[in-house]
């Protein structure tokens, strides 16, 4: 069950996520058995492994405490060292702000255009704000 402690921990969330993280290694490894190259690996790692990994981080990431991070690092670091992703992509933490940045920039640009604030030209060269109904 992925709640949240009484003391704002995240602990049991974690542990899923390393849990099901770690079935899709076994994928793989079965595929590096099998031949696939080093870029499909980092293809197929990104797209299950990473993409589970921070999925909703901006949710749950700060609530973690330091042991869970730690955790969470290892886990990533281990993806690298077993080549299922490249040397060269950021930390795990890096990852998790560029998709807060991501998420919170969308939501600071919807709000300023829903505000009004936001005007666009129209066909005929007149600046026009109301966003609902362009003439």
């Amino acid at each position: 069950m992925n709640t949240i402690t009484d003391d704002l921990h995240t602990t049991n969330r974690v542990d899923n996520i390393i849990r099901s993280c770690s079935q899709s290694v076994y994928a793989l490894r079965v595929l590096k058995a099998h031949g696939l190259p080093s870029a499909g690996l980092h293809s197929v790692a990104w797209a299950t492994t990473i993409a589970r990994l921070l999925y909703a981080s901006s949710a749950w990431w700060g609530l973690t405490i330091e042991s869970d991070r730690a955790r969470i690092d290892r886990f990533y670091k281990r993806l690298k060292r077993f080549d299922y992703i490249p040397d060269n992509v950021p930390s795990i933490t890096e990852l998790v702000g560029q998709g807060d940045d991501r998420l919170f920039g969308q939501l600071s640009l919807t709000h300023y255009m829903s505000s009004g604030r936001y005007s666009h030209r129209t066909t005929n060269g007149h600046m026009n704000s109301d966003l609902t109904s362009p003439s």
